[in-house]
């Protein structure tokens, strides 16, 4: 209470303690004092300054130092004054003080900090892209390829179908433009830089946070030319790694490499994103990441990376991402690709290009609701179940084909009216649903074979001249993915 006069009033300060990153205070309050009766302060007297005997000090009137009564720690250790000087002077207030913001516990003046002079909060976590990924809400690929999406919803999605069902997807996959920066997310260290799949590159980095955190991330499906680091090295938040690579498949029979990702066209780039806690240890090479165990081919403690990616996006960009869990629209021209590049190196240019002008025709090239629905374009239920009425050797063979049900819709104009089956306009029709577009394509490249070449037949088993009709509408039509395995390397 020293300093205090008025004693029925006592104002006491509060002190504010700082936690990590959070604050709070109290207001001043003012309390009666119960013992102001007893307490009756003396009336100010201010310290007289000492003075040597015969100094000039002794000979001059008070300063304005001794008039204010303020004595330092130089009269205290001096004792006497000998002599003092005095200027007038005018201080003016140019800027705003500092203020000192407290590390740690201290005592503090009460009050909130403006905005602009709080301490950024460190960010942790950032994106592996310095821009927003292709398939992102808004963005080209946003709708169909989202990579917000719930597990499963589309092929980028974490826990998605692999090898028709046979493993699962282990990743998120952000598309990106050819080449795109792929930076750490975070301060680690490189466990293992080493070829990953169709031609690109994996780097695998364990990152060591401040809060705790202690996990390792593999950046899959880089450029092998554009890799920045090597096992070992240590790396920095935002340091670049390397650039986004492009998917290619070898085709054995014309020993040729083709992209394996495209879309309408367009060659896809992207970075595959793999999450394991860490849980089993970090010596990867005594336990690899990459195994034999299903679903995922991966060990254990791999889980979706979708949280780790959703904190990053907001460091990053300063939004959330925004979810899009609108499931992939059925079957899509990528997954007639994928199917072509089987049966062209399966069984050749010829039947691939004949099976991709089949398709196109009867799909509306790959657009129709038939084909989204069924992944065929021509198979309509005329038998009961499993095989609805059509020959079951494809089918004998390979018992992942088995159709999987059916799907009723009316029926297009087709070739009705030019040797084909009349139009059904009166009621829907139904039609063969398959587990996928290989397994149609498959059938058909089997029934070409098996009928000697004459594609045609599919169309009308018995008329020649309907069958002929076929061929020349097929003329017409361009087989642009399989020219695509020709025309690029």
């Amino acid at each position: 209470m020293k300093g205090e006069v008025n004693t029925e009033k006592l104002e006491f300060y509060v002190t504010v303690e700082y936690y990590k990153h959070n604050k709070h205070a109290t207001q001043n309050l003012e309390v009666e004092n119960p013992y102001a009766q007893y307490y009756k302060p003396k009336p100010y007297q201010p310290p007289v300054i000492p003075k040597a005997k015969g100094s000039p000090a002794e000979q001059k009137p008070a300063s304005q130092k001794e008039e204010k009564g303020i004595i330092d720690t130089a009269i205290d250790k001096m004792k006497e004054l000998w002599d003092w000087g005095e200027s007038k002077g005018t201080a003016t207030k140019e800027k705003s003080p500092t203020i000192l913001k407290p590390e740690g516990r201290s005592a503090v003046s009460v009050g909130e900090l403006k905005k602009e002079e709080r301490k950024e909060e460190e960010k942790l976590i950032i994106f592996p892209l310095l821009v927003k990924p292709e398939n992102d809400t808004g963005n080209k690929w946003g709708k169909s390829r989202n990579w917000t999406a719930k597990q499963g919803s589309n092929m980028t999605t974490f826990n998605s179908n692999r090898d028709k069902g046979k493993r699962k997807h282990a990743a998120r996959d952000l598309y990106t433009k050819p080449y795109e920066t792929i930076v750490a997310i975070a301060d680690g260290v490189v466990l293992e830089v080493k070829s990953f799949y169709c031609k690109t590159h994996q780097i695998t980095v364990r990152h060591t946070l401040k809060d705790g955190r202690d996990f390792i991330i593999r950046y899959g499906e880089l450029d092998p030319k554009s890799i920045k680091v090597k096992e070992n090295d240590k790396v920095t938040q935002k340091m670049e790694l390397g650039k986004t690579g492009k998917l290619l498949k070898y085709i054995p029979r014309t020993k040729e490499y083709i992209p394996l990702m495209k879309i309408e066209g367009e060659t896809i780039f992207m970075i595959h994103f793999e999450h394991f806690m860490g849980s089993l240890g970090f010596d990867i090479k005594k336990n690899p990441l990459s195994n034999g165990n299903k679903p995922y081919n991966r060990r254990p403690d791999l889980i979706d990376s979708l949280a780790i990616l959703q904190e990053g996006y907001n460091n990053s960009f300063g939004i959330k991402p925004i979810s899009n869990d609108s499931r992939e629209e059925g079957f899509t021209e990528h997954h007639a690709r994928k199917a072509l590049l089987y049966i062209y190196n399966k069984y050749g240019r010829d039947i691939a290009v004949i099976v991709e002008k089949m398709y196109r025709l009867e799909t509306t090239h790959f657009t129709s609701e038939q084909y989204r629905n069924c992944g065929t374009g021509g198979m309509e239920v005329h038998g009961p179940p499993p095989y609805y009425g059509w020959d079951p050797t494809t089918f004998n063979k390979h018992s992942e084909y088995t159709p999987i049900g059916t799907w009723s819709h009316m029926e297009g104009k087709g070739l009705s009216r030019q040797g084909g089956n009349a139009q059904e306009k009166s009621k829907p029709k139904m039609f063969v649903k398959l587990p996928s577009v290989l397994a149609g394509m498959e059938y058909k490249a089997e029934y070409i074979q098996r009928y000697n070449g004459n594609y045609a037949r599919w169309y009308n088993a018995n008329e020649t001249s309907a069958q002929e009709k076929y061929r020349e509408s097929l003329k017409g039509i361009k087989s642009k993915i399989v020219d695509d395995f020709k025309d690029e390397k």
